[in-house]
């Protein structure tokens, strides 16, 4: 008679198998790649589970270590998927990879020398500190999920963010928690969650099989939606219309009055302005705008919009006076000094103070007021409307 994992493990393992090649078949780039990797760490997860390689240690080794970087991969997916322009520091890489080979150590060293296990020592360095860093990746993938929902405005993603919050990204913290947990308490002899080890991985195989059966289902009936979360330079196969084509829908008044409330009224200036405020003052529906704003200027989220007309002012103002740098920021919409510098010094690589020293900055940019820091983006979406 069948046991219940040895039903939903080879299901969720088809199903995770389809995904990963779905993805690897159909697009390219480093996300895609990632998408697909994740997907064979959780086969990993899975086939652990069922017990098949408990007498191999070398196989246990190679799934452990897939299952070990499950967490990490899902937070690189979120950052890529949810962070826009911004690129992983090396630090990440470097604290990924130590703690992942703390792990590989420790399960080294509980196989030749089963001695050292029984230290303090080797538990927070190889079992405690790394799951806790696992933990602390996988919470901060579901945080990222969240974090920008509101100035998001690729619709696609933003439906993308519920679904991979709860269906992706939590289930990977559970996964570690519960994991971290038991083993705490497994090695010091305590019951501080009582019931965890009842918990069975049946659930969790299910549940990965459910969740990977819908992602496909969605990928094969609603292919244009995935497209869209991948950026469109990594598609391999581009969709029938265009981005472009869909600015031929457009009221061009419509981005007349968009520039005569950013340019000539300054509504960028307002600190804390949402894309409903904005909406509202273009008497438009709030998802329209998002539309409008992401297919035909081709920005991904509303603070990207919003820096554009900022650092064309605050960059204009730096070099035609001499106000402090934070009156200057205060003045072009940042609440935070913080924040300016880092969106002034993403633009243009130096600090505000730099770029007001330097040579450089008077070819930066435009000195006429009337000249949008959209111009190229308009002139293209234009076109298609004229």
């Amino acid at each position: 008679m069948l046991s219940i994992s040895s039903l939903f493990a080879p299901l969720a393992i088809s199903q995770l198998a389809l995904l990963g090649l779905l993805l690897l078949f159909n697009y390219r780039g480093l996300l895609a790649r990632l998408l697909a990797f994740f997907c064979l760490c959780l086969v990993g997860y899975v086939l652990l589970t069922m017990s098949l390689f408990d007498d191999s240690f070398a196989a246990s080794f190679v799934l452990g270590r897939l299952a070990t970087l499950s967490p990490y991969v899902i937070w690189l997916i979120a950052y890529l998927l949810f962070v826009d322009e911004s690129k992983i520091k090396p630090v990440i890489w470097i604290t990924i990879a130590c703690f992942v080979l703390a792990r590989a150590i420790g399960q080294l060293l509980a196989e030749f020398t089963p001695e050292v296990t029984e230290s303090a020592a080797h538990f927070v360095l190889t079992q405690l500190l790394p799951q806790l860093a696992m933990l602390a990746f996988s919470a901060h993938a579901v945080l990222l999920g969240l974090q920008g929902y509101a100035d998001d405005l690729v619709i696609q993603r933003r439906q993308f963010r519920v679904m991979f919050v709860i269906c992706m990204a939590a289930v990977v913290v559970v996964v570690v928690g519960v994991s971290m947990v038991t083993g705490f308490q497994a090695y010091y002899s305590i019951n501080l969650i009582s019931g965890l080890e009842s918990i069975p991985s049946d659930l969790y195989n299910l549940y990965l099989f459910v969740v990977c059966l819908f992602f496909n289902l969605r990928a094969f009936r609603l292919s244009e939606e995935a497209l869209t979360l991948i950026p469109q330079s990594s598609i391999l196969t581009a969709p029938a219309h265009s981005i472009s084509a869909s600015a031929k829908t457009i009221d061009p008044a419509i981005i007349e009055k968009l520039e005569t409330l950013m340019l000539e009224e300054k509504l960028y200036t307002q600190p804390g302005l949402t894309i409903a405020d904005l909406a509202e003052r273009l008497s438009m529906q709030e998802y329209k705008l998002r539309r409008l704003i992401n297919q035909s200027m081709q920005y991904r989220n509303f603070n990207q919009f919003l820096n554009n007309y900022r650092i064309e002012a605050a960059s204009t103002q730096l070099l035609q006076s001499d106000r402090p740098v934070s009156s200057i920021a205060l003045g072009v919409g940042y609440s935070s000094l913080s924040v300016f510098n880092k969106a002034f010094k993403d633009r243009f690589n130096m600090t505000p103070t730099e770029y007001r020293n330097s040579s450089v900055g008077g070819t930066a940019f435009s000195n006429d007021p009337k000249i949008s820091p959209l111009a190229p983006r308009m002139a293209r979406s234009q076109t298609k409307i004229n």
